[in-house]
């Protein structure tokens, strides 16, 4: 048992009792962070840190809760729009998981994928490999990587990935994503859940992008301020999936009766194996890592031998996970699945934000900016 599994096991709300006295100091802890937290907020507020403005229009992609909301496939679909309306964005990501401590990385310059998910995180090389006409940079500094796009890329829109609470970088257009059924996690700030912020801080976004939503549900709003937002309602839906050895994609009816073992690291792995199940796939196994997780030879070795023994033909993983993998170290076929995000409704209405937010924002910016 891993330390991710145990920590949800102590923040869940049917912990053990055993938990009950490990939950409660973590409950302490995070009476603290809730401090540390507003008080940050006020001083943007009041001016007293600085927010810098950038000389282009600023597209944030963010969400409250640790864990998976779609904040990828959601990047991926706002620049793809971006590119629809004639602009040319660049992504800007901290680059999670990556060793490199350059302050600027260039992942992508627009027309080659130059670093690998060790040096660069896995989220931003995935999403280099689906855009590649995009500039993907990465660094803990996002007014660094920002200007660095601008002036060295020729990018003409800047879009943060898990941009939410990064506060020291003006932004024009704030998506916050909340997850449909679960939009604040067990409702407890980090480390006593799953919340990076306090509730009250959904007042900061300008669309509600509500994700993972199925069929006509009505999502829970009462944490929500009292404030008019522009909703969209989204899901995940499984787009194609491709060879890992050549890269040739493949109809998803290819999953229909092929024999599986199926692996991933990723925020909600429920949700992964539930989508290769909708396909028809028949699971022969199923590993399932922390996020973010780096493969050994060793945890390879062992999915292989476990999957030849129980029969599987094939192994299947999340286009995230793909991104770690070496095809020459691993013997039998891998398919990497690949998801994409999808209106319920709303897909006007963000046309519509996206363009105006695209033609006024550098006039706004460029009748007050303050860059130090």
């Amino acid at each position: 048992m891993n330390l991710e599994t145990i920590y949800y096991q102590i923040i869940a709300e049917d912990r053990k009792p055993l938990l009950h006295p490990l939950f409660w100091i973590l409950r302490g802890l995070a009476g603290c962070y809730e401090v540390i937290l507003k008080v940050r907020a006020g001083f943007y507020r009041r001016k007293i840190f600085r927010s810098y403005h950038l000389d282009k229009p600023v597209i944030s992609v963010g969400n409250l809760t640790l864990g998976g909301t779609g904040k990828t496939p959601m990047v991926i679909k706002t620049a793809e729009a971006v590119m629809g309306l004639g602009w040319k964005p660049a992504i800007l990501s901290r680059g999670y998981g990556g060793v490199s401590k350059k302050q600027v990385n260039v992942v992508c310059d627009g027309e080659r994928v130059l670093l690998s998910a060790q040096e660069a995180g896995d989220e931003p090389v995935m999403i280099a490999r689906r855009l590649q006409s995009v500039p993907v940079v990465t660094g803990r500094d996002r007014v660094a990587t920002g200007r660095y796009a601008i002036e060295s890329l020729k990018a003409d829109c800047l879009i943060l990935d898990d941009g939410f609470q990064r506060l020291s970088l003006h932004r024009d257009l704030n998506l916050l994503l909340l997850d449909c059924k679960h939009p604040i996690g067990n409702a407890q700030l980090f480390p006593a859940g799953t919340l990076r912020e306090p509730m009250e801080s959904a007042s900061r976004a300008d669309v509600l992008v509500w994700t993972r939503c199925v069929g006509p549900e009505s999502p829970d709003k009462s944490f929500l301020a009292e404030k008019e937002f522009v909703e969209i309602k989204t899901e995940l839906s499984f787009k194609d999936f491709v060879s890992l050895k050549d890269g040739k994609g493949q109809e998803a009816s290819g999953l229909e009766g092929q024999g599986v073992f199926a692996f991933c690291g990723i925020a909600q792995p429920e949700s992964f194996l539930s989508l290769i199940k909708q396909k028809g796939a028949k699971i022969f196994g199923f590993y399932c890592f922390p996020d973010h997780h780096n493969y050994s030879a060793k945890e390879i070795s062992i999915i292989q031998e476990e999957a030849k023994s129980a029969g599987a033909s094939v192994l299947v993983t999340t286009e995230k996970d793909a991104v770690k993998l070496d095809p020459e170290e691993i013997n039998l076929p891998v398919w990497t699945v690949r998801v994409e995000m999808n209106f319920l409704d709303g897909e006007e209405c963000f046309d519509s934000i996206l363009r105006e937010t695209l033609e006024s924002g550098g006039q706004r910016i460029s009748q007050g900016r303050d860059i130090s």
